[in-house]
């Protein structure tokens, strides 16, 4: 990629989001100098591993860089956690809900067709989030449960809970 392209993409990415990145990042990590190391670690990623995401539609990108944000805040909260212990109420309450995000776009990310994304919106952003975590964006229980604070037991219990629910909803559904 051009010099010259990459000004622009940033350009583009501080005029439209910048904002709403760092808004997302200060309701998880709620400490400025973090909101800002995320928001440029975020931009680095972007630029540098994803240059195909330049030709997305941009509420796509949105999307995109919501999610990105989201993840890189909650990893950096949980390698922080290592310092500083956080109580497991205020933990939750940092946990940023899906609604910066339309759902709908995340098919090319996650892989996640239409009637999963159905599926997913019946559910709790907890669950959700560990679903996307879980088969978006492969990481293990273990992992999962450091970056919200559960056991990896808990963790296993959830998704397979959230299965089972998901099924449910499909039967009924088919039933009608």
């Amino acid at each position: 990629m051009s010099e010259d392209a990459r000004t622009k993409v940033i350009e583009l990415i501080e005029r439209k989001y910048k904002k709403l990145i760092q808004h997302i990042a200060r309701e998880i990590l709620r400490d400025s100098y973090l909101v800002e190391d995320a928001y440029q670690e975020v931009l680095l990623k972007f630029i540098a591993g994803h240059e195909d995401k330049f030709e997305l539609p941009q509420d796509e990108i949105k999307n995109y860089l919501c999610a990105a944000v989201r993840n890189t805040a909650l990893t950096m909260l949980y390698k922080n956690q290592k310092n500083v212990s956080v109580e497991q109420e205020d933990l939750e309450s940092r946990l940023l809900s899906m609604d910066y995000l339309d759902i709908d776009a995340f098919h090319d990310q996650y892989g996640f067709g239409l009637e999963v994304q159905e599926l997913l919106s019946k559910l709790d952003n907890k669950d959700k989030d560990i679903l996307c975590l879980k088969y978006g964006e492969g990481y293990d229980n273990k992992e999962i449960g450091e970056m919200i604070d559960l056991s990896e037991e808990a963790v296993r219990k959830r998704l397979y809970r959230t299965r089972i629910r998901m099924q449910s909803i499909l039967i009924e559904r088919e039933g009608r």
